[in-house]
């Protein structure tokens, strides 16, 4: 369930803001420094709250789509036309501690990696993992190929992945740079961990922002948890349509099937008739509906089966965790066809087994 995804960062206690930085503050034309300059007071300001423990920012929180940008690993072979995408994230240092993100190996960005400084970057354990020997990243160097000219940086560490947009997708490789060292941001999100209750500390950090920015518009301001809550609902909801139309497919085809195998055991009744004044047994006569029906069963198994195989990528997105070629799952549904066919053809095959050789023959 989508309850049970990894968030890969630790959603109690986090207070998420929203925020857009003023063109009478910075610029396209702005430095690092500038950014500095602004954000730094910002953060320090935050952290003087009572009960905050950590702040952090982001241009992409949690649970929230963003930039991308294809790159190359230096040193390795360019496919043309076929290069690989990871993810953007503009952060600061602190932003993998307020959301207790791991790192797994090398270090953290830090307040070295200033403007100026030689160009470094974190990146995440899946991109790690898929575009390096061992998932050996840290000492190499990756290139981002179309944000501009091409900008080449060290990677000096490796974080835990951090779950994206969509619950139901693997999550996607991540570039995270600093941000005096990549000035294009214009909107953020700042994260603020607290000790204290989530929605009571809200309005304070509310007055600390316009207290230094009293023009800022605060788009969201709410607890994380608010936000997994809403990702999770939304993904329950699609479940529940989804569990609902396949209910009443169900439904459908189950009585669809139903008259088919009745209007076919009447059809047969004086034939039915005949085989019993011959000496055959009700069991037999049954076991011929039976057989009926496991033949129409494997027929729409066979169908629904090809037609789904063929449409099944108009439909991948809404499955979650799943296939749209996975085998356990065609062969769950169809054991569960055959068995609603089974229990369709009872009743018909009831009836025929019952039937009076006389009454049959004089129907006829």
């Amino acid at each position: 369930a989508a309850a049970q995804v990894p968030l890969g960062f630790a959603a109690d206690g986090l207070v998420l803001v929203d925020l857009s930085l003023s063109p009478g503050r910075v610029s396209d034309s702005s430095d690092g420094d500038a950014y500095v300059g602004v954000l730094d007071p910002l953060l320090r300001r935050l952290e003087s709250i009572p009960g905050v423990t950590a702040t952090g920012l982001s241009t992409t929180p949690p649970l929230a789509g963003g930039a991308a940008t294809s790159f190359r690993v230096v040193g390795e072979p360019l496919d043309e036309g076929r290069e690989p995408l990871a993810d953007i994230r503009i952060v600061d240092p602190g932003y993998f501690d307020v959301l207790q993100v791991p790192l797994l190996s090398g270090r953290r960005l830090s307040s070295i990696d200033r403007a100026g400084a030689p160009p470094v970057m974190v990146v995440s354990e899946t991109l790690a993992r898929r575009h390096f020997p061992d998932g050996r990243a840290v000492g190499r160097s990756i290139t981002m190929l179309n944000w501009g000219p091409p900008i080449t940086a060290e990677v000096v560490g490796v974080v835990g992945d951090v779950v994206g947009q969509d619950l139901e997708r693997p999550v996607n490789p991540t570039i995270y740079w600093h941000y005096p060292q990549f000035p294009q941001i214009f909107t953020l999100s700042i994260v603020v961990r607290t000790a204290r209750d989530e929605a009571s500390i809200v309005p304070e950090i509310r007055r600390a922002i316009w207290k230094l920015e009293p023009n800022q518009p605060l788009p969201r301001i709410e607890p994380m948890t608010s936000a997994v809550s809403g990702a999770q609902a939304q993904r329950r909801t699609v479940t529940a349509l989804l569990a609902g139309l396949a209910g009443a497919a169900a439904l459908v085809a189950l009585v669809g099937l139903y008259g088919v195998l009745s209007h076919t055991a009447a059809r047969d009744m004086p034939a039915h008739g005949v085989r019993i004044a011959l000496g055959a047994r009700g069991v037999d006569i049954a076991r011929l509906v039976m057989a009926d029906a496991l033949r129409v069963c494997a027929a729409g198994v066979a169908i629904g089966g090809a037609v789904a195989l063929a449409g099944g990528r108009a439909v991948e997105s809404l499955l979650f965790q799943t296939s749209a070629r996975d085998g356990v799952t065609f062969a769950v549904a169809g054991g569960m066809i055959v068995v609603a066919g089974v229990a369709a053809a009872l009743g018909p095959a009831w009836r025929a087994a019952r039937v009076d050789p006389l009454v049959a023959l004089r129907r006829e």
